[in-house]
């Protein structure tokens, strides 16, 4: 079974232990699938936050406030580099969060979230949805805000048109005031800036994780194997590691599909980074050793996006490739601009 048939297959039965009244139940088995579908899927992806949406009204059930509200605090920053404050999977967060800040007298956290679901629930949600009128009641003042929501909240439904989003910032540079500089300088600049940034996060991240993302990988490739896979020997400098070569994404709107040449031929796993060109990048997801594709799906079309690829080749030995951004609104669909 799939990693998202895994952890869609425990979000339903942790709805049916709760719906028998055993929280603590739902709670444990969600808490035992979660963190290892988030370190392979991300944070972002879709059956990831609807897990963690029931995780954090089970804490609520259960009085711990204080821990429901981090789950749904890191859940919605998480989302909001890839998919938008918009997206359908956020909103239903957005709310939670809203009424558990309420609750909680945080009026600031409150507004601010209910906010958010005035301003992009009408066109994502519906004009007349639950979500959408609890908002409006709250910030016009004429009543409180609906019941906090149920142990097992419905998924968010399918969105509407799109709603209007202001367009991305150009990126800051430095030119001589006398030759202002082109949309493509600006763009390339922009692009060649971020590369060490996303690499050292990228790497950071892998080295903070430790016994997360690169041991995962490392120690449980396919093939049943419990020891790392195939690696640089210690004679092998780390400046002679290969990082993914030509690496291309393939931009279908509401997924983008990354490709690239495995220099192991099969021997390491890989993981992904990026996110909004306009935000900073987090690590995305994972690849098995023996592929070299990875989709992203569920995304804002109206944004652009940048991402790297990097192979693990131990814990310590993390090789990141270039970055590769999509150019909305250009042709063809798919984008080889990697930014030297």
């Amino acid at each position: 079974m799939s990693v998202p048939d895994h952890l869609t297959a425990a979000v339903h039965d942790a709805r049916a232990l709760a719906a028998r009244g055993d929280l603590r139940g739902a709670q444990a088995l969600l808490e035992r699938v979660l963190d290892p579908a988030a370190t392979v899927l991300g944070p972002d992806h879709a059956e990831v936050l609807t897990g963690t949406r029931l995780l954090a009204s089970l804490h609520r059930r259960l009085g711990d406030l204080a821990h429901a509200r981090r789950l749904l605090e890191d859940a919605l920053a998480a989302g909001h580099f890839t998919l938008g404050e918009d997206s359908p999977h956020l909103l239903p967060l957005s709310y939670d969060l809203a009424t558990l800040a309420d609750e909680l007298g945080n009026r600031h956290e409150a507004r601010r979230n209910f906010g958010v679901l005035l301003r992009h629930g009408p066109a994502v949600l519906g004009a007349d949805h639950e979500y959408v009128r609890a908002a409006r009641r709250y910030l016009d003042g004429a009543a409180a805000p609906g019941p906090p929501p149920p142990a097992a909240p419905p998924a968010a439904p399918s969105p509407a048109a799109p709603p209007a989003v202001p367009p991305l910032p150009s990126a800051p540079a430095t030119f001589p005031p006398s030759a202002p500089p082109s949309r493509a300088q600006r763009d390339d600049a922009h692009h060649h800036s971020r590369v060490p940034m996303l690499a050292l996060v990228l790497i950071a991240a892998m080295a903070l994780a430790g016994g997360g993302i690169a041991a995962f990988l490392v120690f449980h490739a396919p093939g049943g194997g419990r020891g790392p896979v195939p690696g640089p020997s210690a004679a092998t400098p780390p400046d002679a590691l290969k990082p993914p070569g030509d690496l291309t994404l393939r931009d279908e709107g509401t997924s983008i599909t990354l490709a690239w040449t495995d220099p192991t031929h099969g021997a390491a796993p890989f993981v992904i980074a990026g996110g909004r060109s306009d935000n900073a990048p987090i690590p995305l997801g994972s690849v098995e050793s023996g592929k070299n594709t990875y989709t992203l799906s569920g995304i804002n079309t109206r944004a652009d996006y940048c991402f790297l690829v990097a192979v693990v080749y131990s814990p310590q030995h993390t090789v990141p490739s270039r970055l590769i951004c999509t150019r909305r609104g250009a042709s063809p669909s798919t984008n080889r601009r990697p930014a030297n």
